[in-house]
Formats: C-alpha cells, structure tokens, sequence
C-alpha cells in the first residue's frame, strides 16, 4: 500500500506542488523586501529634498521681504523652524539613504537651526534695549537713552548678519538637492 502510494502520481504532484509554493513564497517574500526598502528609500530621499527646497524657499522670501522693507519678519524664522521640526521628527528615517548625503542634510538642518536661534536671540535683545530707551527716555534720560539706541541697533545689525548667514546657507545647499536627486 506505501508503494503504491509513493509510485502514484497524485503523490509526487502533491509533492512538487508543496516545493514550489514554498519556492515561489519565498522568492516573493524576498521581492517584496526590497521593493519595500526601495521605496523606503525613495520616500526618505523625497522628503529630504522637499524639507531642504522649502527651507531654501522660505529663506529666499524672507530675505526679499528683507530687502524691500529692511525688517526681518519673525514668521519666517517660525516657518524654516517648522521645517526643522518636521525633519527632526523624522530624522530616524535618514538612516535609509547613504552616509556623505545624510550629513550634507543634517548638518544643513542644523546650521539653519543655529542661524534661526541667532536670529531671533539679537531680534530679541533689539526689542528689549529698544523698550528699555523708550522707557529711560521717557524718564527724561535722554543720554542713558541714546547709548542704549546704540546699544539695540548693534543688536539688529547681528541679527541682519545672522539673516545674511542663513542667505548664504541657502544658496550653497543647492548641492545638496543635487546630491540627493542622483540618488534617486
């Protein structure tokens, strides 16, 4: 009876059906990986270019307000922060592209970091010595008053160098984005 079990085609049907799903399961399994990774990897590469294109954009903006009405806007600086925030959220995920493009991007996120906190450091002292003039002036100080107006308009001029800086940031992460794209 075992013989003719074995002998039976049935049997070795069953046999070679069972090897061959197991085959092409694994086999699909493996496809499925690396399908997985490499869209994962073309996700991260996305988002690292559109994190570093908005930033660039936000920048530009800010400094053409800049230009024309000679004031840094504090909604810029929030906006490149969100960015920033966006991106450190997710950084975990950088992992996934190359070692030399993963830095090019987490060391541009944060020297943009560090010029925003810059930034907003000086904006902050401008406007406290400006209200600390307005303040002595009003008490009848005028020359404590016109020494602390000096004091504040070096504090913007750091904040304007500081603007300047981030400028320069953004132009040269033009490299960057390239870097990234020839990944892709």
């Amino acid at each position: 009876m075992m013989i003719s079990i074995l002998e039976s085609d049935f049997f070795w049907g069953v046999v070679i059906g069972i090897i061959l799903a197991f085959i092409s399961g694994y086999y699909l399994a493996y496809m499925n990986i690396r399908l997985l990774k490499r869209h994962q990897k073309e996700t991260v590469i996305g988002f690292c270019i559109d994190t570093v294109a908005n930033i660039q954009k936000i920048i530009e903006e800010m400094e053409n307000v800049r230009d024309r009405a000679q004031i840094i806007n504090r909604d810029y600086i929030a906006l490149i922060n969100i960015e920033i925030q966006i991106f450190g959220r997710n950084r975990e995920h950088t992992i996934k592209i190359d070692e030399q493009n993963r830095s090019n991007v987490r060391n541009f996120m944060n020297n943009c970091a560090i010029k925003c906190v810059d930034i907003s450091m000086n904006l902050d002292k401008y406007e406290q010595a400006t209200r600390a003039a307005d303040q002595i002036q009003a008490e009848g100080r005028q020359p404590e008053a016109d020494r602390m107006r000096q004091q504040a308009v070096g504090f913007r001029d750091k904040a304007h160098a500081a603007a300047d800086r981030l400028v320069n940031i953004a132009k040269e992460s033009n490299s960057i984005l390239e870097g990234l794209k020839k990944v892709e």
